[in-house]
């Protein structure tokens, strides 16, 4: 019988293997027959020249330098040194080796999905519904096909959560050192996986504690979460040392400042948010404090006071950003490269921004062009979601024999977190990236319920 259950696994392997493949070959000649070009690949969105320039320097110089020949303080060194590989390895076409690198490390993501949710001992059907909606998800398809940290973010994670799970099941050392060492990995792609290891930590002491065995509960936590913020600290020493800047990435700081504190100020003033951005970077007070600070220091010094004194607000924007993440931008990305489209996007984007009521902004999207295909995303994300609630739900009733499911869903609610924003900030569709695989675990639980 056991024979019979592992091969029926196997040949669902198989026809995922197969689908996925076969979808992203069909979606690579969709976009080589809308026009993509390599230098779509490297310009359609300005980030991509912000891992580009480091990774040549660091070719070139053996320097982390960003594209002004100044130490780089805003990315973190692994999706560049990624780049390096690959430029390193096929010179002048790199371009398209990355692209088949990335659509290759999505495949694996989503054999990931099916791996944890084999270990996760859902059954059969939810297996293989979660991960044939991982090998569907056509949004996280699309960024493969551009020079964007998320894809190899999305992997180094996901596999972290399998050795993690794996450590759960054997109580062997070596899954939890791999599991921290992704994880490090993962933040030095996308500095937003930072404090991740530290939620994970609380939740494995709690399960330890839980068990009146706190002391190796303590041990445990100790060793994972020293091997996985190690680096972290140390790159932080380089930041201080090269700059004076004394954190993990700059982004952070200037996320908070130009984008939260702009959101919250558009609300609170009924303005527009691009106005208000601008203001904050002409703001006198911030040139002030740059004599005795950084910039970031001066940036979040500003940004905190901003947000602190309009807290409530500043909260039920973050609600809303939450929402907008899981339910605006779905597959529209993939249809960007149409220039109609994309001009209905930059008309949706506005629309969200002019600071009226969230009915009001709904009613008059509904009017604008491609409107039907807005509905249907509309719909296709609701149903992630209440597979995704429903999912969630049914992992913490298990409670401590099913600890990592109780994992799983903290990572969620923390990408969503830091995800968020206000005023339009938390409404990027690349933001998806990160949730939409745990996304794919907690359908495949709600399958299993369902089915």
């Amino acid at each position: 019988m056991a024979e019979k259950t592992a091969q029926s696994y196997r040949k669902d392997i198989i026809w995922i293997i197969l689908i996925g493949v076969c979808v992203r070959i069909l979606f690579t000649l969709f976009f080589l027959g809308s026009g993509f070009s390599m230098k779509d690949a490297r310009q359609v969105y300005p980030d991509s020249a912000t891992y580009i320039a480091p990774a040549d320097s660091m070719l070139e110089t053996g320097r982390f330098l960003n594209i002004d020949g100044a130490p780089e303080i805003h990315r973190t060194p692994g999706y560049p040194l990624f780049l390096a590989f690959c430029k390193l390895i096929l010179g002048e076409n790199w371009t398209p080796f990355t692209i088949m690198l990335q659509l290759l490390l999505n495949l694996m993501a989503v054999l990931l999905v099916h791996a944890v949710l084999h270990e996760i001992g859902v059954g059969r059907r939810g297996v293989f519904g979660g991960a044939m909606l991982a090998a569907l998800n056509l949004h996280d398809v699309y960024f493969c096909f551009f020079i964007l940290s998320d894809i190899l973010f999305q992997f180094l994670i996901l596999a972290a959560f399998f050795l993690l799970l794996r450590f759960l099941k054997t109580a062997h050392f070596r899954p939890l050192i791999g599991a921290a060492l992704l994880f490090a990995m993962g933040m030095f792609v996308r500095p937003s996986g930072l404090y991740l290891p530290v939620l994970l930590s609380l939740i494995l002491f709690g399960l330890f504690l839980l068990k009146r065995d706190w002391q190796w509960g303590m041990k445990l936590s100790a060793l994972f979460l020293s091997v996985s913020l190690a680096p972290a600290l140390l790159w932080c020493y380089r930041n201080e040392s090269v700059s004076g800047f004394a954190g993990f990435s700059a982004t952070q700081s200037s996320n908070l400042y130009a984008y939260h504190s702009a959101g919250v100020l558009a609300f609170v003033n009924g303005t527009d948010f691009y106005q208000e951005q601008e203001a904050l970077g002409r703001n006198p007070e911030l040139t002030a404090l740059r004599d005795g600070m950084t910039l970031q220091q001066a940036e979040t010094m500003l940004a905190k006071q901003i947000l602190t004194q309009h807290l409530p607000v500043y909260a039920l924007l973050m609600l809303e950003g939450a929402g907008l993440i899981l339910l605006y931008p779905g597959i529209f990305d993939v249809f960007r490269l149409n220039d109609a489209f994309a001009i209905y996007l930059s008309g949706v984007r506005a629309i969200f921004l002019n600071g009226e009521s969230l009915l009001s902004r709904a009613v008059e999207i509904i009017f604008q062009p491609f409107s039907l295909l807005a509905g249907l995303n509309f719909l296709i994300l609701l149903a992630l979601l209440i597979g995704t609630v429903s999912g969630m739900v049914r992992s913490v009733r298990g409670a401590i024999p099913r600890v990592i499911e109780i994992m799983l869903c903290a990572a969620f609610l923390y990408f969503l977190l830091v995800s968020a924003g206000p005023n339009g900030y938390g409404t990027y569709p690349r933001f998806r990236l990160s949730l939409s695989l745990f996304q794919a675990i907690f359908c495949g639980i709600a399958i299993a319920a369902w089915l």
